[in-house]
């Protein structure tokens, strides 16, 4: 149906798009799994208890042209209803580490944006508990180690509105990449921006605290 008083032809392809495809992937595992057909989702499977918490990489992804856009990738619940989405290319991607919220078979969907087709590799990751600890002004500098995948830190330090705090920091990886270390509020939220760090030292200069 043209509209107002435009003018012109249209070219439809409709295609006949076969069930999506579904593969069974269990932690610590990786596994690739294909869309062949445009409208194709490509999906794995896990079986999971109430409060593990599940990391999903996608990397090796040949969907689309788009280096971040081609492809939305997400975890279902059991009931299928969705608990944590994210939109990748041919870069790949994380849905970093999520508390899963019951005990039940959960699954992880590749769904190739327009009419793109291909494949990616999924990783799923049981990711232990966030590393805590504490830190003093002016006290002596503390090692956090991840020992996981997805794996985070969180040091805690006491504070006074209107005190000036600054933080050196560096990161060794053992691996690959670089870190994000953010400073939040007492109440979680965003304090300070995450700031990438590597093997170099990085300095967050003075920053006044806006509570207690």
């Amino acid at each position: 149906a043209a509209q107002s008083a435009a003018t012109g032809s249209v070219t439809l392809t409709l295609y006949d798009v076969p069930a999506d495809v579904v593969t069974a992937i269990s932690f610590g595992a990786s596994v690739t799994v294909t869309a062949t057909t445009p409208g194709q989702n490509a999906n794995a499977t896990f079986t999971a208890t109430a409060g593990q918490r599940a990391a999903v990489r996608f990397s090796s992804v040949t969907i689309g042209t788009s280096t971040t856009g081609s492809v939305k990738g997400s975890i279902l619940k059991p009931d299928g209803t969705t608990l944590k989405s994210l939109t990748f290319g041919t870069s790949g991607g994380a849905l970093e580490a999520t508390q899963l919220p019951v005990s039940g078979t959960y699954t992880i969907i590749v769904d190739p944006q327009s009419f793109a087709t291909g494949s990616a590799t999924l990783t799923l990751y049981d990711v232990p508990p966030d590393v805590t600890g504490t830190i003093s002004p002016d006290g002596s500098p503390v090692t956090v180690t991840l020992v996981a995948p997805y794996q985070n830190g969180r040091m805690t330090f006491a504070g006074t509105a209107g005190q000036r705090v600054s933080l050196k920091m560096k990161f060794v990886a053992t691996s690959c990449c670089t870190a994000n270390i953010s400073i939040l509020k007492p109440d979680g939220s965003l304090f300070v921006s995450p700031i990438g760090v590597g093997a170099t030292e990085t300095f967050i200069d003075a920053k006044t605290l806006p509570v207690t």
